[in-house]
């Protein structure tokens, strides 16, 4: 994975989530309405530019989930595979429901 100079920041909402196809994965579809902007406005980031092996969370609790796979991108929209890494948020769930993504819808 190439470093992005500034690394990037983007802000985006979970939607259609739902179990992934392995233990401690989740199918998710990030969403970006506006992008996000660097360098005073010069330059974008979009969903274009997530890449396989960044890091993603939602949540109050401090979930962070690995992009293990992209199968869907586009400028406001990639279809990902989130990745729990070693039942991690799950062991420290305090609902302990499972430490999942937060669905925005």
């Amino acid at each position: 994975m190439p470093r992005l100079e500034p690394p990037i920041c983007l802000q985006v909402q979970y939607y259609n989530v739902s179990a992934g196809p392995t233990a401690n994965t989740y199918a998710v579809t990030l969403i970006s309405n506006n992008g996000q902007s660097y360098a005073g406005g010069a330059g974008l980031y979009t969903c274009e530019d997530i890449a396989v092996g960044m890091y993603t969370g939602n949540n109050a609790y401090g979930y962070i989930f690995r992009i293990q796979s992209i199968s869907y991108q586009i400028p406001n929209r990639a279809d990902v595979i989130l990745e729990d890494i070693s039942g991690f948020n799950a062991l420290i769930d305090p609902a302990d429901n499972g430490g999942g993504p937060t669905k925005n819808q």
